[in-house]
């Protein structure tokens, strides 16, 4: 399953989470995955000489569709200099 909500939370861990829905982007995911294999498509078949087959450029497309639904459970937690913290879990 894809994630579905990304928890931003400033200030540490008594800040307040800040919830996105990231359900709203899974439309614009796809078409941006879409127009970034054409591009590799058509990278692909101007280089017609090129030393690997065409699909291995898909292939590295297909691979990140396919991880996605693994950042599922990510925590991220970036302390600044300063003492600011901020925190990103991916649900």
């Amino acid at each position: 399953m894809w994630p579905t909500l990304l928890l931003v939370r400033i200030g540490g861990r008594r800040g307040v989470p800040l919830p996105l829905p990231l359900f709203i982007l899974w439309p614009l995911l796809l078409v941006a995955w879409l127009c970034l294999g054409l591009g590799y498509l058509g990278l692909t078949l101007s280089r017609a000489f090129a030393r690997r087959p065409r699909g291995e450029s898909l292939a590295g497309l297909w691979l990140a569709l396919r991880l996605v639904p693994h950042l599922r459970g990510v925590l991220v937690d970036v302390q600044a200099a300063a003492g600011e913290r901020v925190y990103i879990r991916i649900i």
